[in-house]
């Protein structure tokens, strides 16, 4: 497992006074259960990157440590040694200690100053889905960028995993993004490699001053970090209040920037709400959270939501909470398990057909039979496509020229070619098209999604 931390400050040398690491060495660790190992991948006055990785070894684990309440056998064959968890958060405490107290002898203002970080985490571990993910890191300013990766690669209709990469960017002292992650890592998790005690309340309050007093799903937090015993989380839930009356002002900002996927969602709903259409379908709906939207607007009639896994659409009832909704509401919305690949009669007769983020995932030699099944003969008088922009990618570190975002994502179009292929579409069914850049631009303006807009 690693973690990478980037910074285009200038000079983004000074990372290594930072962190307390000569950046032309590499400093190794011993930990009670493998080794962590931090270097610099890349160190100039424009761009500086520090890598922290960690090695478990899983038999040592079980045998030095007893594990926190798991069998011997879950413990010595597991994916400890790959993903984020709690191990990982110790080894963070351990390697950056001194940044993640603030502490720098050579630039100690620096330390205390708001500068521009990039972090990336290639298999963080979140069985509660990537809306976990939004919902902890989201309130504390972060722009994230999120890959799922399905159970299968060759099965993708079982759905996605408990894993994801994901890319947070922020503006925030280094010391409280190390503690937000230190804090949030094993909280997504869910798990602990040891037994939870009443001193973790103490590691609890430390980490989180300055900020866990005012996040709105603090408690969710507080439960998760102390693996939901309910007496340490409400002991620890009234010592954070009274702290937070002692503690610095809080750095969270007043007013977050909207997510990318907020202002996704958001351009659609504008979109469809424009062409005064009342007939929707959500194509690919996943866990429904367009459909969410729709269903707060009494324009949207008829509710369609699509998707060929059926464990998508289980978590789709669960997240609108379908068992709680007015008659009024489960009359307005459906939920079926569909493909684009087949000429579905049950998608005739819709006034408008949205695909977000959708038609990345279709296999290039399936793209002609989805043209036909939408443009010939569903037919509606909207369709909606968004899909990354791949000139986007090259700003992502983590990714560079030649790796897409997603692992089942079967292609990327860069603008040109996704405009080339929406205009000789639009042109052979008889739609006209206009494309709508959506997300925070580069220097370059380049947005990371795209959209485009079929009527007819």
């Amino acid at each position: 497992m690693f973690l990478s931390i980037s910074t285009q400050h200038h000079p983004a040398s000074d990372l290594g006074f930072l962190f307390h690491k000569h950046p032309d060495r590499v400093h190794k660790l011993d930990l009670p259960f493998g080794k962590a190992t931090v270097y610099f991948s890349e160190l100039s006055a424009e761009r500086s990157t520090a890598i922290l990785q960690v090695e478990v070894d899983s038999i040592g684990l079980v045998r030095g440590w007893g594990g926190g309440g798991n069998s011997h056998e879950d413990l010595y064959v597991n994916d400890r040694p790959y993903v984020s968890s709690s191990l990982f958060s110790l080894a963070l405490s351990k390697a950056y200690r001194s940044a993640m107290n603030g502490v720098s002898k050579e630039r100690p203002e620096l330390a205390l100053s708001s500068l521009p970080f990039d972090v990336y985490i290639p298999t963080l571990s979140s069985p509660l889905g990537k809306e976990a993910i939004v919902e902890v890191f989201e309130p504390l300013g972060y722009e994230l960028v999120i890959e799922e990766t399905p159970l299968d690669a060759k099965f993708v209709e079982w759905g996605e995993g408990r894993f994801y990469q994901v890319t947070l960017r922020n503006t925030l002292p280094l010391s409280m993004l190390l503690k937000h992650l230190y804090i949030l890592l094993p909280v997504l998790d869910g798990s602990k490699h040891y037994w939870v005690h009443q001193d973790e309340i103490t590691k609890l309050i430390e980490k989180g001053k300055g900020w866990l007093s005012e996040h709105p799903s603090r408690h969710k937090i507080i439960k998760r970090y102390l693996k939901n015993q309910k007496d340490l989380a409400r002991e620890a839930a009234l010592k954070l209040a009274d702290s937070s009356s002692e503690s610095s002002p809080t750095i969270m900002p007043v007013d977050k920037p909207p997510s990318l996927n907020d202002l996704r969602m958001r351009s659609v709903v504008e979109t469809l709400k424009a062409s005064n259409c009342s007939r929707v379908i959500d194509m690919g709906c996943g866990p429904g959270v367009l459909i969410k939207e729709l269903l707060k607007d009494r324009q949207f009639t008829d509710i369609l939501g699509v998707d060929v896994s059926p464990h998508a659409l289980k978590r789709a009832k669960v997240r609108l909470g379908y068992d709680d909704l007015s008659e009024n509401q489960k009359k307005r919305l459906s939920l079926m398990q569909g493909s684009l690949v087949y000429n579905d009669k049950r998608f005739h007769g819709y006034d408008a057909i949205a695909l977000v983020e959708v038609i990345e995932h279709i296999e290039p030699e399936r793209l002609s039979t989805v043209e036909r099944v939408l443009f010939e003969f569903s037919r509606p008088l909207t369709i909606i496509i968004t899909t990354p922009n791949k000139d986007f990618n090259l700003s992502i570190k983590a990714l560079g020229a030649d790796r897409m975002r997603h692992r089942d994502h079967r292609f990327e179009w860069s603008a040109q070619e996704f405009q080339q292929w929406a205009l000789g579409i639009a042109k052979q069914y008889g739609y006209s098209v206009r494309f709508q850049d959506i997300g925070r631009e580069t220097i370059d303006s380049i947005a990371p999604t795209q959209m485009g807009v079929f009527t007819r």
